[in-house]
């Protein structure tokens, strides 16, 4: 289903805030990993627990979480530094 199929339509502007405040905080400190690596950088840790913590106040809400990498090395294992970095930010969401 599509995201306005599964929120009413009230909900919209609180989705809309939701994701205003997790800008915010991405905004200030990005999330970001030590090179080559899954390991998140000791400065992202207060960018993971803000994002965490508007997320666990909002329980509804389902999100995505994505990682990335530089475009240096062989594509396949870039392509699982990303999905490990991704579990690596959901899993820290969980301590």
């Amino acid at each position: 289903k599509k995201l306005n199929e599964i929120i009413k339509p009230n909900d919209a502007s609180i989705v809309k805030q939701i994701q205003s405040d997790i800008n915010k905080v991405l905004a200030d400190k990005k999330i970001t990993f030590e090179r080559r690596s899954t390991q998140i950088t000791k400065d992202s840790y207060s960018s993971v627990k803000d994002v965490a913590d508007i997320l666990k106040a909002n329980k509804n809400i389902k999100v995505e979480i994505g990682g990335h990498t530089d475009s240096r090395g062989a594509k396949s294992l870039n392509k699982r530094i990303s999905q490990d970095r991704a579990n690596r930010v959901v899993l820290k969401n969980q301590d």
